[in-house]
């Protein structure tokens, strides 16, 4: 009985971190960047892999395994050269790796996955926590950047 309540809790937090995940990339940077482009060729990989393992055909691990390490050192990369690096970044970094570990440990069926669940869902609490109690953190969208075709022809060097 209590594992069934926990499958349930689970169940609700997982949808609760899609939908909230989703307002926090909306509201972010990183859709547009490169990194966001080298994302979803990680995703790309996983994917096949996901089908690769529908069709019973080899590789299929591996495959999602180098999807899941190219998506974790594409996100690492972004947040190691984003300048200037908050807390809700470092949080975010946080829960994506361990969201990917999650999948790996899924993966293989190691031990002890239920306490990597546990962990991702505490680092997303906090991530949003960080994200509506900290709205100076949520800079992305509030600074504009300059550009040279926002001044007016005449005044171009």
């Amino acid at each position: 009985m209590l594992t069934s309540g926990l499958g349930l809790l689970i169940l609700v937090l997982s949808v609760l971190q899609l939908y909230f995940a989703n307002v926090i990339i909306r509201n972010g940077n990183i859709l547009k960047s490169n990194h966001y482009r080298y994302i979803f060729i990680g995703l790309a990989i996983v994917i096949v892999g996901a089908l690769f393992k529908i069709l019973h055909l080899p590789y299929a691990d591996l495959l999602i395994c180098c999807g899941y390490a190219f998506i974790g050192i594409i996100y690492i990369s972004w947040t190691a050269f984003k300048k200037p690096v908050y807390l809700l970044d470092i949080l975010k970094c946080v829960w994506v790796l361990s969201v990917l570990a999650n999948g790996i440990f899924k993966l293989y069926y190691f031990p002890y996955q239920l306490y990597i669940i546990i962990m991702s869902c505490a680092v997303f609490i906090a991530m949003l926590s960080v994200y509506y109690l900290y709205p100076h953190q949520r800079h992305t969208n509030a600074l504009k950047i300059r550009e040279d075709k926002d001044i007016p022809f005449d005044q171009v060097d």
